[in-house]
């Protein structure tokens, strides 16, 4: 429930931002991705901290070629009271050749966070970088002292992917938050 209450609060001015970037037959499409996903990723016991959902978009071309990624947190397995977070991304792609409306495509999707692992606050950026989109996402890391409900140690990880190609989302690096990063203050409040 700890890290639910992270998640409630996660950067609440970029989720604005990102939100712009989507209209609203995408933002209505990459919801129902997500939700057909947390189906998938569930059993019997388990819901999803649908406030916690996060998405963040990336014009890829200045031309309506959208990259989207999206955290979000499934609790309850097998009755527990834990948390895996994931972090899912699509790119929407053309029907056909003749340039139908565009849909959405899931490329990849991975956990990114759980009890006992890492809280993954927001997605704090995202940017084109050469062939691939990286994504920041401030994340509480577990100090020497920190029980399992209440990661303190703020820090961020870097994932990476390439919008033309599945199962390319990986993780790059993790790190302790440095004083020029997003503050966590605006994302993990």
């Amino acid at each position: 429930m700890q890290a639910s209450m992270i998640l409630l609060v996660c950067c609440i001015l970029f989720v604005e931002s990102a939100f712009a970037a989507l209209n609203k037959r995408e933002l209505a499409e990459i919801n129902k991705r997500v939700n057909a996903l947390v189906v998938l990723l569930s059993d019997n016991s388990t819901d999803e901290y649908s406030e916690g959902r996060n998405i963040a978009a990336l014009d890829l071309d200045n031309d309506g070629h959208k990259f989207v990624a999206t955290l979000f947190s499934i609790e309850g397995h097998h009755g527990g009271n834990g948390h895996v977070q994931y972090l899912a991304v699509f790119v929407n792609i053309y029907e056909g050749i003749s340039k139908l409306p565009k849909r959405l495509t899931l490329l990849d999707f991975v956990p990114v966070g759980s009890k006992g692992w890492r809280s993954i606050c927001c997605i704090s950026s995202i940017r084109l970088v050469q062939d691939e989109v990286e994504l920041n996402l401030n994340t509480q890391e577990y100090g020497p002292h920190d029980g399992a409900c209440c990661p303190s140690v703020e820090s961020r990880t870097v994932y990476r992917v390439k919008p033309e190609m599945t199962d390319s989302l990986r993780e790059i690096k993790a790190m302790t938050a440095q004083p020029n990063d997003t503050p966590h203050s605006e994302c993990c409040r």
